[in-house]
């Protein structure tokens, strides 16, 4: 499912009874088309997850109401090495694990423990914030307008 399409479906699943105009739905999923945003409900009723109603008005159907999970096709960070793209996360494991064999030598020849617990602070906190600043892209992609009440 298209991000903008799961946005749109995420709302009505928040918002079962809510009768939306397209413009404002528009606003809550930040797309500037109502045309666009059209798109997107015929895909989902193509899909069977929502209908229009006598009204005009967007519903799920139950097929939609039941829905729990959907795949969203993401982006992924990877390194290009050698010619072959290494996933991030791929590559910070190998780092990390290193880092433990490492932390383990050090401890092996005789480094003191405080050296140690530092280092391995220092790799947490990294990883930590890495891992927060890729959350916070990820979050952002598919957070709802905060503006609807």
């Amino acid at each position: 499912m298209n991000p903008t399409t799961a946005k749109i479906f995420v709302f009505f699943k928040l918002h079962p009874n809510n009768e939306v105009s397209i413009r404002k739905l528009c606003e809550i999923v930040d797309v500037k088309s109502p045309s666009t945003v059209s798109w997107h409900l015929n895909k989902l009723v193509g899909a069977g997850l929502m209908e229009q109603d006598v009204s005009n008005r967007y519903v799920l159907t139950n097929m939609g109401r039941d829905l729990t999970e959907v795949q969203i096709p993401t982006t992924i960070s990877a390194q290009i090495i050698k010619g072959y793209f290494v996933p991030k996360y791929s590559l910070l494991s190998v780092i990390f694990f290193f880092s433990l064999v490492f932390n383990l030598i050090m401890l092996l020849i005789g480094f003191s423990l405080g050296v140690i617990i530092i280092n391995s602070f220092l790799m947490t906190i990294i990883a930590f914030l890495l891992f927060f600043r890729d959350w916070s892209k990820f979050k952002k992609q598919f957070q709802i307008s905060e503006n609807f009440k």
